[in-house]
């Protein structure tokens, strides 16, 4: 054989066998174990990576590495969002089979629940707690499945509730959430956003608010908890709870100082109606109550069936318009009241007639008009306010322009804290579809109109220009309710 000839052939051996053995070795090669970098070697085989954390802990027992070492690693790698979900997870079981150090490993899954959004990690997390009677994760529980609910899985399949049942089998999932809203389980020093959010998770598992009014009902414990006080307060006397987070914001700051007249004659008004005038009852119904012992008194002696035939009278002349179509291509329902009849509780009945009201309120047209025009004129948001009232007015316009750093479109309002904060004891919260001036075709709220009247629990009116001269209005609410209540006409057009 000539040597000159086959030097290059042994030179392309030599430089192939090289790369398989590096090769071998930074990834473990079959049967052996992977190096300690492996772990956290982004650019590794998933396989070689889980080969090397699965391992690991037989260096730690040998005593060729330090546990705490291993355990730094193994959290880089848990809490890395973008490894993949496989690897993640046997780091967190190789950290849970660290049994000298396991409080240090439930303090990590605690923090890990408030933004985890694997569900293979969850369910994982969900089971150990159960299987090891973890109660003190109740907070993490809680605070993971406030966070913004998903379409799968629903509220009933969530790894959390599960876990909440097993944890806590003597009382119900309701039970468990309020007793971590009122700081009774996990740390005594719970964050006051925590408190808020799993009220929130609350509502929104119990929508009617049945379970939460019994649980309040029965909650007897003497507290000095300014919170819970006022839920108290507000169950017993204006026969209303929130309804979200938001809600319970609104209500800690209507129980403030300065609406202690407000409050008082609600309770007053609130307490002398029917058991059918209070079915359905919310936090929305409070001012309208107190609008009309003021200006309506008459009202507050009507049923539900009275209010709805008024409120039909009223608005069976007024000139509609239809909304086509909503952003998202979903059908809109009438706007009348012959077909959200069976949705209208009394209290919004008794809202909707006093909308309707307002839109006879001609000393404000001139107000509403120039505010919608400066509105048209800006392309960055949409405007809103707020309708408010007094003994002595019977409406009165609240104008609060997005800040700057909210504008984030021309078909979009976003309430500002000013607004929220002057709007305590406000009748309606409004807003202009006014980006041109023959807009007809969007008159009406948008499904992300709806959304915020849930939210914040108001009852909300949309002004809509049909022509340079012509406001559409709509009263609408959270549970889809869309009241057409007519059109308003500029002065002097």
């Amino acid at each position: 054989m000539n040597s000159e000839r086959t030097r290059p052939i042994l030179v392309i051996l030599l430089v192939v066998c090289t790369a398989i053995s590096l090769s071998c070795s930074a990834g473990g090669g079959p049967g052996k174990a992977a190096p300690l970098s492996a772990i956290t070697d982004a650019q590794a085989h998933s396989k070689h990576r889980i080969r090397a954390i699965n391992s690991s802990w037989e260096k730690v027992v040998n005593n060729e590495i330090e546990a705490e070492m291993l355990r730094e690693l193994l959290k880089r790698v848990v809490w890395s969002r973008s490894t993949f979900w496989e690897i993640r997870m046997a780091a967190l079981k190789v950290l849970v089979a660290d049994t000298p150090r396991l409080d240090d490993t439930r303090n990590m899954i605690t923090l890990l629940l408030a933004t985890e959004t694997h569900w293979e990690i969850m369910e994982y997390i969900a089971d150990i707690a159960s299987a090891r009677g973890w109660r003190d994760l109740a907070p993490g529980l809680v605070r993971s499945w406030a966070r913004p609910p998903v379409v799968e899985p629903s509220d009933a399949d969530r790894p959390e509730r599960r876990a909440l049942a097993a944890l806590f089998p003597e009382q119900s999932v309701e039970e468990t959430v309020y007793q971590v809203f009122t700081a009774r389980l996990g740390d005594a020093s719970v964050r006051e956003r925590d408190r808020l959010a799993a009220w929130g998770l609350l509502c929104r598992i119990d929508k009617d608010t049945t379970a939460t009014r019994s649980i309040l009902a029965a909650d007897n414990e003497q507290t000095d908890d300014p919170m819970l006080r006022v839920l108290r307060r507000s169950a017993n006397e204006l026969k209303a709870v929130p309804k979200s987070d938001e809600q319970l914001r609104w209500l800690i700051s209507l129980a403030g100082e300065e609406h202690a007249a407000v409050w008082s004659r609600a309770a007053q008004e609130i307490g002398g109606l029917s058991g059918e005038q209070l079915a359905g009852f919310e936090l929305r119904h409070v001012a309208a109550v107190v609008w009309a012992s003021g200006h309506e008194a008459a009202w507050l002696s009507l049923d539900r069936r009275g209010l709805l035939s008024a409120l039909e009278t009223r608005l069976s002349e007024a000139e509609t318009h239809q909304r086509v179509r909503n952003s998202n291509a979903d059908f809109v329902r009438p706007a009348t009241v012959k077909e959200h009849r069976d949705e209208l509780a009394w209290g919004d009945a008794l809202s909707a007639l006093i909308a309707s009201e307002f839109v006879h309120e001609a000393s404000l047209y001139d107000a509403i008009f120039h505010f919608a025009h400066r509105d048209q004129l800006d392309r960055s948001t949409e405007y809103g306010g707020a309708i408010g009232f007094s003994d002595t007015s019977r409406f009165s316009m609240l104008e609060f322009p997005p800040r700057p750093a909210q504008r984030i479109a021309d078909n979009r309002f976003v309430a500002s804290i000013d607004l929220l904060d002057a709007s305590d004891d406000a009748l309606f919260h409004f807003h202009n579809h006014a980006q041109r001036f023959r807009n007809a075709t969007y008159a009406g709220p948008s499904a992300g109109d709806i959304e915020y009247a849930a939210r914040e629990g108001r009852g909300c009116l949309v002004f809509t220009f049909t022509d340079r001269d012509t406001l559409n209005v709509d009263y609408y609410q959270g549970n889809g309710v869309v009241l057409d209540l007519g059109e308003i006409r500029r002065p002097g057009a």
